[in-house]
């Protein structure tokens, strides 16, 4: 058995590989292949010292026979999910699943522990302006992605679909989290402060609008996946500490949108 321990934002991960006995040539490359996927994807949160003691367990074998299959759309793509709920933490899954159903499996799994330790997800893409984060939030369709794109080069995309926010000591962070996406390898184990937030409106030029706090409230409740008691508890106490909510009305002038950028900074 090849054992994979992680820390990801203040969770202790462990992602046992188990391998049975009379493993064939075609079961053995296709497991040393999840491995080395695994092992790219999760690289900036592999822990270097072992831990015992952890939050969750995720057991990847080669039978099948018992497991669950759910299917999920991600945009144009549907998925099958092949797993199997062992006790409140710990699940078991198939090695033949793809990277792409994994990442799915484990964005469950962290929205799951954030929901129950001051912290909650959001439906955004984010970039990175020096040492902070930006955020831009919208329905399906409202740019997300086309604005963080045109960003890109100047404010590196940190995020394109999920966000992890999590209180640490009295404030709260962003964290980066593994995410499947384009830039997915070059994902780090950081945390950031939030600059502001926005939520996009598209319109022929670029311009904000600050908005109040009850507003802002009634949409991060909309983004979050995870809704029991403790995660409005805590997008409620975020909400009230955080201050820079904004509309912002942006066009998909990449000049534009840059140029509006930098004048927020003056």
């Amino acid at each position: 058995m090849r054992t994979i321990y992680l820390k990801i934002l203040d969770f202790k991960i462990k992602i046992n590989l188990l391998s049975g006995l009379n493993q064939g040539p075609t079961k053995i490359a296709a497991i040393k292949q999840l491995e080395k996927q695994l092992e790219t994807y999760l690289k900036p949160f592999i822990s270097p010292i072992e831990f015992k003691k952890c939050d969750f367990i995720i057991d990847i074998d080669s039978d099948y026979t018992e497991l669950d299959t759910t299917t999920i759309q991600n945009g144009q793509n549907i998925y099958m999910l092949m797993y199997k709920h062992i006790s409140k933490n710990k699940i078991k899954t198939f090695y033949q699943i793809g990277i792409y159903q994994f990442g799915s499996i484990f964005q469950g799994i962290l929205i799951d522990l954030l929901s129950k330790s001051s912290g909650f997800n959001m439906h955004c893409s984010a970039v990175l302006d020096n040492s902070s984060i930006i955020l831009f939030m919208g329905r399906s369709g409202a740019g997300k992605s086309t604005i963080s794109n045109l960003l890109n080069e100047n404010y590196p995309k940190v995020a394109d679909d999920i966000s992890l926010i999590k209180k640490t000591g009295s404030n709260f962070f962003f964290y980066e989290g593994p995410e499947i996406s384009k830039n997915w390898a070059n994902r780090t184990a950081n945390k950031y402060h939030i600059r502001c937030i926005y939520f996009l409106k598209k319109a022929n030029k670029s311009w904000s609008e600050k908005i109040s706090k009850e507003k802002a409230l009634k949409i991060l409740l909309e983004s979050t996946r995870i809704k029991n008691r403790a995660t409005i508890k805590s997008v409620m106490e975020f909400t009230d500490q955080f201050n820079e909510f904004y509309n912002l009305y942006f066009t998909k002038n990449k000049q534009e949108i840059l140029k509006f950028m930098e004048n927020t900074k003056k």
